[in-house]
């Protein structure tokens, strides 16, 4: 199984993708934090939920300046 069906187990996905359908612009107030190479920092489960929501984008903001052992400890 790929990790977005496997996710649907989850009801507290169901319930993220279901509210970004209803409320997209949420995704404003929450970004995707990306590193320099547009790794995923912080925001693995909206991306994932955006995604099965059917939307083409996310908002993001990239977090530069930042050691390998400081991206590390962001990663959520």
């Amino acid at each position: 199984r790929d990790m977005i069906s496997t996710l649907h187990l989850f009801p507290k996905f169901e319930k993220l993708v279901k509210s970004i359908k209803d409320f997209p612009e949420m995704l404003e107030l929450r970004p995707i934090v990306v590193n320099k190479h547009n790794l995923i920092l912080g925001g693995n489960m909206r991306y994932r939920a955006a995604v099965e929501a059917g939307l083409d984008e996310v908002y993001i903001v990239k977090a530069l300046g930042y050691t390998q052992e400081q991206e590390d400890g962001l990663i959520s």
